[in-house]
């Protein structure tokens, strides 16, 4: 058993931030397994609130480039995740002064969901923390209520050697 947990251990020790992807879009059954895996993490109460948005086209990636400080590997990156959660559910269970909590929480639990798994499937994640959710909400035209927290960047890694 021990010998088993310093490899996991090792596993998440050898996940690193990618910020240069190679140019290729990935199948949609691994994005679909991805936000799956991202569903599955525990949120508050029980809820299903949280939202999981893939982003490929260049339009919407030029909102989320803006939406991240211009940060370019937001541009790089063939696949983006949206992940926030619908405030207006949480709202219907929890006081005011939790919904915000409950919101970014259950949010960053399905984006490092995501990324571990990812990672599992030999793929690069950037998670992006710092944004500007207005230019996001207003440009994506996000529903009432949809609370953005995070932005994950996803593909395959253009350091790495991969045969494809």
């Amino acid at each position: 058993m021990w010998n088993n947990l310093y490899n996991v251990r090792d596993r998440f020790y050898s996940r690193k931030s990618v910020r240069d992807y190679l140019n290729i879009k990935l199948n949609i059954d691994v994005i679909n397994v991805l936000i799956d895996i991202g569903f599955s993490g525990p949120v508050s109460g029980g809820l299903k609130c949280v939202f999981i948005r893939e982003i490929s086209n260049s339009k919407e990636k030029r909102i989320c480039y803006k939406g991240a400080y211009y940060q370019e590997h937001v541009l790089k990156a063939p696949h983006i995740f949206l992940i926030g959660c619908n405030d207006s559910i949480i709202k219907k269970k929890y006081n005011r002064e939790y919904v915000n909590v409950f919101s970014c929480q259950n949010s960053v639990i399905a984006a490092q969901n995501i990324i571990i798994a990812a990672h599992e499937f030999g793929l690069g994640t950037c998670f992006i923390g710092a944004i500007r959710k207005d230019i996001l909400v207003e440009g994506l035209n996000l529903d009432k209520g949809y609370n953005p927290w995070c932005i994950l960047c996803l593909g395959l890694n253009r350091g790495d050697n991969i045969e494809i």
